[in-house]
């Protein structure tokens, strides 16, 4: 009785055929605002039955699951981030012989981290239909790239002109300027250094190295960081080859935000609250005082942010209403799209 059955669902199976799909290529998320705090995610279900059949159940869930790094000998730890469900049929509906196509959209949050994937952690989303017949269910699983360039940390500051000065132990006054500390992957970050020595400072060299810090969160307590990995993506040296005293020596770098390392390193920057993503360029100015033949080293750090993905959405967001194709179309209505008035 048992091999019935399972021959029954499997005969079942094949004379009805499930296809998800979005309407866009990933999922991008607008910018949360004061008065939206979530977006809509939207897709189709299309059925391809040979008979009339009734279907008990069409239930769409998104799930995002990050890969902890390892902590000494012990495994990653596959933790789940978001988990949201929505069952598309108030009760049982009977589709006919063909295609029947389930519009849907599913309310997402606007603070949803994007995709990661590195040698440090792993942030995969999914999208699963289930369809429920009278005597089988059916499903199928897609994986759902997510972008959500709107997570770097103070966007809008990185975005302008940063100045910045001090001293370095007292000995050389320095001042350094950004156009901008917003830099795209594939990008040089650009600015310069002006440096006032003492009459008695010989200058050595100044070197700009840009670091990546990875921090992950434990579940039980978002305040605790958990196994921060920190890494050079690129750096730079400027020796002073004229060793004589001047009363200033300006510097202008353009350094490469991914030097020599493989792309898979480099991720963008992420303020989220389950895992950071920090970016900084760390100088080092090296000097020795002339009486003195050992040298000194001075260190400072400026944050800046990297994206790794265009900021901006060229292709117009879907409406679900426009779906026509095929003679049977189901539309849930639930959730109303609220990004439609996205400005970016």
């Amino acid at each position: 009785m048992k091999d019935f059955v399972q021959l029954l669902s499997y005969f079942t199976s094949q004379d009805l055929k499930l296809n998800l799909e979005l309407l866009t290529d990933g999922v991008h998320i607008p910018q949360a605002t004061e008065e939206f705090d979530t977006f809509s995610l939207q897709g189709t279900i299309t059925l391809n039955s040979n008979a009339t059949r009734l279907i008990k159940g069409v239930t769409i869930q998104f799930r995002g699951f990050i890969d902890r790094l390892k902590m000494n000998n012990c495994q990653n730890e596959k933790a789940s981030i978001i988990e949201n469900q929505l069952s598309l049929l108030n009760h049982p509906a009977q589709i006919p012989q063909g295609p029947s196509k389930f519009a849907f959209e599913l309310a997402l949050p606007r603070s949803l981290p994007p995709s990661v994937n590195s040698e440090f952690f792993k942030l995969n989303y999914q999208l699963t239909a289930t369809v429920e017949t009278e005597s089988n269910k059916l499903t199928q699983t897609i994986p759902v790239k997510v972008f959500n360039p709107y997570l770097i940390p103070r966007n809008g500051a990185l975005s302008n002109t940063f100045n910045h000065s001090g001293t370095a132990d007292n000995q050389i006054d320095y001042a350094v300027e950004f156009p901008t500390r917003f830099i795209e992957n594939k990008e040089n970050s650009q600015f310069s250094i002006l440096l006032k020595p003492k009459s008695n400072i010989i200058i050595d060299f100044v070197s700009a190295c840009v670091f990546q810090k990875v921090i992950v969160f434990t579940r039980q307590n978002l305040s605790t960081e958990e196994l921060p990995q920190t890494i050079t993506l690129s750096q730079y040296t400027h020796h002073i080859e004229n060793k004589k005293r001047q009363p200033e020596y300006e510097i202008k770098f353009k350094l490469p935000i991914s030097g020599n390392r493989p792309q898979k390193f480099i991720l963008p920057s992420v303020d989220s609250s389950h895992f950071d993503i920090q970016h900084t360029i760390k100088i080092t100015i090296k000097y020795q005082l002339e009486e003195n033949p050992f040298a000194q080293s001075y260190q400072f750090e400026v944050p800046i942010a990297i994206s790794t993905e265009e900021s901006s959405i060229s292709a117009e967001l879907p409406n679900y209403l426009q779906i026509n194709n095929g003679p049977h179309c189901f539309h849930n209505a639930e959730l109303p799209p609220n990004y439609t008035s996205l400005t970016v």
